[in-house]
């Protein structure tokens, strides 16, 4: 802002205003509500503007873990009805914008089914560029029938430290291997035979090929777990609990996340599913989506979920274990309530209007003394056809006088 020079013999300010995307624009101002209110209205303008410009360009390539192509692939970015395809080179391009204030996922469906996704990944920066790596069923009964052996590598290790002796075996054939002092293992593997890996006072993992396939220039890291410690249960022999109950828990959801309002206010029903970890202490860790219903009432449920008080963790043979556990979220518009009947319209209306007629009376007749009945009016209105009136007449009121002392009797007013 500056002084300009007098004009028409008048001194005001001007305004010169510089947004990207526009030209530099140059406002007198005679008040500051006026230079307010233009600077507001750019600002918004600018704002849409850059909004456009945050739009990030993801490129994913998928392929089956034989390195092909799979083409026709469609992807899907929750709320929005929009579809992408993979092109013959297995290539998905398109645009969107990735808005931190929600959590919108990617889903991907073969063409032949689009109900049912067979990945789902988080839709944020880091899928800029991604290779993914997705078998269909016909992938996968071609390659067991073929009975073809692929040479994997792995490393196996414990909070990164390296198990040294590991036995890696291709269960139901022969094949073994040992992993060395820096827990590296090479072996053939096959589609058919799952791997199993065992080590000294840790849990046996059970690894299917994929895995090792798509994760090409260095060895498959496998991440063995003490048992018992850090096991997450998917079922355990007393399964967690909210305080209270689950009729307490859905209480909960409804008191701090109104599901009603929401779905009323979006427009739009359903169930979004969230799972997340019981910790051994009743702590909440690692809320997911499982199921997605739209982007808005997804992320609500999520921060709700996130923000719930300790439940009774599981219990495995008497011992707290981490157990995952799963819940739906049921948004539902309100019932209309029905319409009012005749009847209880009419009844509403002479139950206000004697309410009114007794409000009407003169305070003497409700705070005074009634030595005899009080007549109070009934209420005046006609009926609809065929609808009866029955009127009740009112109980008689007599209201005892207090008895009174010697003086009020001696100088007190007269009635």
């Amino acid at each position: 802002m500056r002084n300009a020079d007098y004009t028409d013999g008048a001194h005001y300010r001007v305004i010169r205003v510089s947004f990207p995307y526009l030209p530099s624009i140059r406002i007198p101002m005679k008040n500051l509500l006026t230079h307010t209110l233009i600077v507001l209205m750019l600002s918004g303008v600018t704002a849409a503007v850059t909004a456009q410009d945050k739009r990030t360009a993801f490129r994913i390539t998928i392929l089956n873990t034989l390195g092909k192509p799979q083409a026709g692939m469609v992807l899907k970015v929750t709320g929005y009805s929009k579809e992408h395809l993979s092109d013959s080179l297995g290539i998905v391009r398109f645009e969107q914008e990735v808005n931190k204030n929600y959590t919108r996922m990617v889903n991907f469906y073969f063409p032949t089914d689009r109900t049912r996704p067979v990945k789902t990944l988080k839709l944020d920066e880091a899928l800029a560029d991604t290779l993914l790596y997705i078998d269909s069923p016909e992938d996968l009964a071609q390659a067991k029938q073929s009975g073809r052996l692929f040479q994997i590598e792995g490393l196996v290790r414990h909070g990164g430290t390296p198990l040294a002796g590991a036995e890696i075996q291709i269960q139901g054939t022969g094949r073994k291997a040992t992993a060395d002092a820096l827990g590296r293992f090479c072996i053939e593997a096959d589609y058919s035979h799952l791997i199993v890996v065992r080590a000294e006072g840790m849990e046996t993992r059970y690894l299917e090929i994929q895995p090792f396939l798509t994760h090409t220039g260095s060895p498959y890291e496998i991440d063995m777990r003490a048992k018992g410690a850090d096991r997450i249960y998917a079922t355990a022999e007393q399964m967690p609990e909210y305080p209270g109950g689950m009729k307490a828990f859905f209480n909960y959801i409804e008191r701090r996340l109104r599901p009603s309002r929401l779905a009323e206010e979006t427009g739009t029903e359903g169930v979004t599913v969230i799972q997340f970890v019981v910790e051994k202490d009743g702590r909440i860790t690692s809320p997911s989506i499982v199921r997605p219903l739209q982007a808005s009432l997804d992320t609500a449920a999520l921060k709700i979920i996130q923000t719930m008080p300790r439940w009774t963790a599981g219990k495995e043979k008497g011992v707290s274990v981490r157990c995952k556990y799963s819940v739906p979220i049921r948004f539902k518009k309100p019932a209309p309530e029905p319409p009012m009947s005749p009847a209880d319209s009419l009844r509403m209306t002479v139950q206000a209007q004697r309410a009114d007629s007794i409000s009407k009376l003169p305070p003497a007749a409700i705070r005074g003394r009634l030595t005899r009945r009080a007549e109070i009016p009934a209420p005046m209105f006609s009926a609809a056809e065929g609808i009866r009136l029955e009127y009740r007449k009112l109980p008689y009121v007599e209201l005892k006088e207090k008895k009174r002392g010697f003086f009020q009797r001696l100088f007190g007013r007269k009635d």
